[in-house]
């Protein structure tokens, strides 16, 4: 019989900075970006002598030891243009290092900070680089592994974007956390890692993930380089909820085969979404290319002219064929729903991030939980405090 989770130590915080050397190897230069579990610095593995990137957490913990080998092996073995590569991972056992993954160096920006500091993509921008992560999921879907943390911050660019005709190329990044961090923190906590607003609905309720997973969470991540805004924003618990009572907001005056693609990718039921390589083809068609292992697709100006032209023909016609928002539930069901749907995260020991951007610019601030009076207003703030620490 399972006695329930084994008591064990907490991890011991480390604090490391630039000029430091981890496993005798891997100096850190200065800091990229900041998130709310990891830094992450620009540095040089001494070694082989090539630059790389260090994402470092701010723990000591030696269970990590004991996978560490496998996992490392399997990350490493991963080649693909759009999946930023994992080289190592550390620290070895007992040398009091904090636990760290060691990445190729990417010189862009991430989508979340290009999206902040120069606002939307265009449309053939945003459907090349949802083509491009696509074909990385679907390459990793195919090894029976998910990512289960797909978001903006996990995007990096090749460069900043600086105009609506500037080529998108971009690469997949922390794959590597989910499968070696999300671990350890289920043997610390029992907890499942995620980041609120970009869970999948099965993810809120505490239902098995799995590739369908990832493709939910990619569509959020095109809408939001579409539009500039978060599809689900606000406090943790209420970005989580809200995906269940209401399906996003897909812009009617997108092309309408990229409309469609989304309405998919973004159904309740994950055996009715796309699969990831069928994403990666059906935008592929969309810009005129195909998806291959070796070359991103290219935002070509033709593509975008052939996408205003569809647009054009089916103003008249298709476009209400995608008119298909669910009806929002009463205000009275929905404060019921965020307390059921709430207490179940809390009872499943999920725990969900709030913003979970890397960048080293601090994340607004989400807007407050919305006040009810009586009982459950104090029960929806105790939840909320509950899960956000």
């Amino acid at each position: 019989m399972d006695s329930g989770p084994t008591t064990r130590p907490s991890p011991v915080p480390v604090t490391v900075g630039a000029g430091d050397v981890l496993a005798d190897r891997y100096r850190l230069e200065h800091l990229l970006g900041r998130g709310g579990m990891a830094e992450v610095f620009a540095g040089r593995d001494e070694v082989l002598q090539r630059p790389v990137a260090v994402k470092v957490f701010p723990w000591v913990d030696d269970d990590l030891s004991s996978q560490e080998p496998a996992e490392i092996r399997l990350l490493a073995a991963l080649s693909h243009p759009a999946l930023v590569t994992v080289h190592d991972a550390g620290p070895p056992a007992g040398d009091g290092s904090p636990t760290f993954l060691v990445m190729e160096l990417v010189p862009g920006p991430t989508l979340s900070r290009q999206l902040r500091e120069q606002g939307p993509l265009s449309e053939v921008q945003a459907a090349a680089l949802a083509c491009q992560v696509a074909s990385a999921l679907a390459y990793v879907h195919a090894r029976d592994l998910v990512h289960r943390d797909v978001k903006p911050g996990n995007i990096l660019l090749r460069e900043a974007v600086t105009g609506p005709e500037h080529e998108i190329v971009a690469k997949l990044a922390d794959f590597g956390i989910a499968r070696l961090v999300n671990a350890t923190r289920r043997t610390l906590t029992g907890t499942a890692l995620g980041t609120a607003p970009y869970l999948s609905p099965e993810q809120v309720r505490g239902e098995p993930i799995g590739p369908a997973t990832d493709v939910y969470a990619l569509a959020l991540v095109v809408l939001e380089s579409l539009t500039g805004t978060v599809t689900y924003p606000g406090s943790a618990i209420e970005s989580a909820v809200a995906r269940l009572h209401r399906p996003p907001d897909v812009p009617e005056g997108l092309d309408p085969v990229l409309h469609r693609l989304l309405l998919r990718m973004t159904d309740t039921e994950p055996s009715r979404r796309p699969s990831a390589g069928e994403v990666a083809e059906t935008l592929a068609t969309l810009l005129g290319g195909d998806v291959t292992a070796t070359q991103p697709l290219r935002a070509s100006r033709r593509a975008a002219d052939r996408a205003a032209s569809r647009r054009a023909r089916a103003r008249d016609g298709l476009a209400s064929s995608w008119r298909r928002l669910q009806a929002v539930p009463p205000a009275g069901r929905r404060a019921a729903l965020a307390v059921a749907v709430a207490g179940s995260l809390l009872a499943a020991g999920f725990l969900i991030l709030g913003s979970g951007g890397s960048s080293a610019t601090p994340a607004v601030r989400p807007p407050a939980y919305p006040s009810v009076p009586g009982r459950l207003g104090v029960d929806l703030h105790d939840l909320q405090q509950a899960v956000q620490g």
